[in-house]
């Protein structure tokens, strides 16, 4: 019994990592265009057009978020899914050089 207790958020780990750090860039990515777009003055024609973009763009936080509740649904810990969402930023230098922008 206690090696599949430790084995859970290994085995978890494995095979939903990479699936995660994707939708983790994903959302993020979407969240900042969102941040982004909100910022821009527009007519209120184009303003309900580019809400409607970024309605469809908020599905891919759906994606993450489930994926994080997988991971923790097989015991992975708060610290180890915020090690990979670093990996993830990490991993992506174009992220990496627009935070250092804003």
């Amino acid at each position: 019994m206690l090696v599949a207790q430790q084995a859970t958020p290994f085995i978890g780990t494995l095979l939903l990592a990479n699936d995660f750090k994707a939708s983790y860039i994903d959302c993020l990515l979407a969240r900042r265009h969102a941040a982004y777009l909100n910022k821009l003055r527009l007519g209120s024609a184009l303003r309900g057009r580019v809400e409607s973009t970024l309605a469809i763009e908020q599905l891919r936080c759906l994606d993450y978020a489930e994926l994080k509740l997988r991971l923790q649904s097989s015991h992975v810990s708060g610290p180890k899914i915020a090690l990979i969402e670093l990996e993830a930023v990490n991993a992506e230098p174009d992220i990496v050089d627009y935070e250092e922008r804003e």
